[in-house]
């Protein structure tokens, strides 16, 4: 791992010196090991070890002021980007108001990925804990993409299937739809994951997966540019530049995995529908590192 990742992941030196003596405890035990078993017990050792200290240096970000308002920003700038969307799509409403709202956290899952590139509610000048960030980033995508959305989509199509059923048929047998993939929570999907009608529950584990992911490779990568720009005086210019160039690595690399599969057989295309998110991310981390490896750990800050 670059200083310059490292630097992004760690902003503290309290942390990084934890972590180097971590790694330095972890080679010495498995330089003194004398057996395939020593070794392996030393593995397993340094790896507790490093997730101890990677989950001490996320949780002692969560006391940080930033770091809230970057999480409420982000969630403000999505829900608002996502009412936008369902306006456009769906007015004059088709239903109540009310359940045309439920379709909003399907588009915060979408833009709040897009929104944390942006780094919004973060200072210039300050070191920004990235690992406290991502996995508040993840965990807040699990919530709404594994549970949230789910729920609201199965209430929706509820509410619409039964607002223009025919009505003498709702009297006689009350209807209702079946539950779709899309509308089964991630303990279902994983349910059946395991089960034998597991191909298409495990297509949709590995979709909403890549969602849950996207938001940390956007955020990484947006923090990344922004490093590239730190000497421009306008901090919202830096904001701007980073993000928007963030969502053209982003975006570009999962168009360019588009393109590539419409050329393919469609018995072939239709089998990783997730493709081109996970594309899109590997491609992210991949810009993200090679970023950190041009610059300084001293000035890896936002």
């Amino acid at each position: 791992m670059s200083a310059g990742f490292s630097a992004l992941l760690i902003p503290d030196e309290c942390g990084h010196r934890a972590l180097e003596e971590t790694l330095a405890d972890w080679r010495e035990e498995r330089a003194r090991a004398e057996s395939a078993f020593g070794r392996a017990g030393a593995d397993l050792g340094g790896l507790a070890g490093i997730a101890r200290v990677l989950a001490m240096t996320a949780g002692a970000g969560l006391g940080r002021a930033d770091v809230w308002r970057f999480f409420a920003w982000t969630m403000i700038a999505s829900a608002i980007a996502s009412a936008i969307l369902v306006s456009l799509n769906a007015w004059p409403p088709p239903s109540p108001l009310s359940s045309v709202l439920l379709l909003i956290p399907s588009g915060m899952v979408l833009f709040g990925g897009f929104v944390t590139a942006f780094g919004l509610g973060l200072s210039k000048g300050m070191r920004v804990p990235g690992l406290t960030l991502c996995a508040l980033m993840i965990a807040t995508s699990t919530g709404l993409a594994g549970y949230v959305v789910p729920k609201a989509n199965e209430i929706f199509r509820q509410q619409l299937f039964a607002q223009f059923s025919n009505a003498e048929a709702q009297r006689a047998r009350p209807a209702r739809l079946p539950t779709g993939t899309a509308e089964q929570s991630a303990a279902e999907l994983l349910r059946k994951a395991m089960s034998d009608d597991r191909s298409a529950a495990r297509r949709a584990l590995l979709q909403r997966l890549a969602v849950t992911l996207s938001p940390v490779a956007l955020l990484l990568l947006g923090a990344a540019f922004r490093v590239r720009f730190s000497r421009v005086r306008s901090w919202p210019l830096t904001q701007a530049a980073g993000g928007v160039l963030a969502l053209a690595v982003f975006i570009g690399a999962a168009a360019a995995c588009v393109a590539i599969q419409q050329s393919l057989p469609p018995a072939y295309a239709g089998r990783a529908l997730s493709l081109p998110w996970w594309t899109a991310i590997v491609v992210s981390l991949l810009a993200t590192l090679w970023l950190s490896r041009q610059t300084p750990a001293s000035s890896a800050a936002d």
